[in-house]
């Protein structure tokens, strides 16, 4: 594959977050006075907190809202993270990428603070050349723009980039910008919704992906 630019998606993707995102999750659910069992029905890790708080909890205005994410995301920040965990076999192939010449980014929805906070902690931060992430610079970025960002920024051929990621929206975002695309089938979403979108890979884990990205 023709490839020299990476964007990694991190949860999901590098990182199992899931535990330690439903935990602080469902501890402001209870604070805010609303069904864990009900919050659950809509609450996908990826897509805005916003919209699953909106669904799950209408007895919240759009202030209440706003500050049900700041409660969250307070708990959050200070999570030990003692539940997540890299991925089987994804660090080595991080180094070895990184060993090949590959450039290598970070792409995720999740928020600056929290996203260097886990790269350092789980020791990934050397790996990547930018971190962009959903509020990064002091705006607001859809994983589109982020990903077009870093191609203006960097002075990259969106043709020899490729978006990796565990969600639809990582796939989607990666067409909007003319790159290549991986879908990988460890994280959040099953893998017959990830087919719908056609990515031009399919990852089932590490070594496959490694096979993919430098054969």
């Amino acid at each position: 594959m023709n490839t020299q630019n990476l964007f990694f998606d991190l949860d999901g993707t590098l990182l199992d977050t899931q535990a330690d995102i439903h935990e602080c999750m469902l501890t402001t659910v209870r604070e805010f006075g609303g069904s864990e069992d009900e919050f659950l029905k809509y609450f996908r890790i990826g897509p805005p907190l916003g919209d699953a708080v909106a669904l799950a909890m209408p007895h919240l205005n759009h202030d209440d809202i706003d500050r049900f994410m700041a409660r969250f995301r307070a708990l959050y920040d200070v999570s030990p993270q003692q539940k997540t965990s890299v991925y089987p076999g994804m660090k080595a192939a991080l180094a070895t990428l990184k060993d090949a010449g590959k450039t290598l980014f970070i792409a995720t929805n999740k928020r600056i603070f929290p996203t260097r906070r886990l790269l350092k902690m789980f020791e990934l931060a050397d790996f990547f050349s930018d971190v962009l992430a959903v509020d990064m610079n002091g705006k607001t970025y859809t994983k589109p723009q982020m990903l077009q960002y870093a191609l203006d920024q960097y002075h990259l051929d969106a043709g020899h980039s490729i978006m990796i990621g565990d969600s639809r929206s990582d796939v989607r975002a990666g067409d909007a910008c003319r790159m290549q695309t991986i879908a990988v089938t460890w994280g959040y979403e099953p893998e017959i919704l990830l087919r719908q979108t056609n990515p031009g890979h399919v990852a089932t884990d590490a070594a496959t992906l490694l096979t993919v990205l430098l054969h």
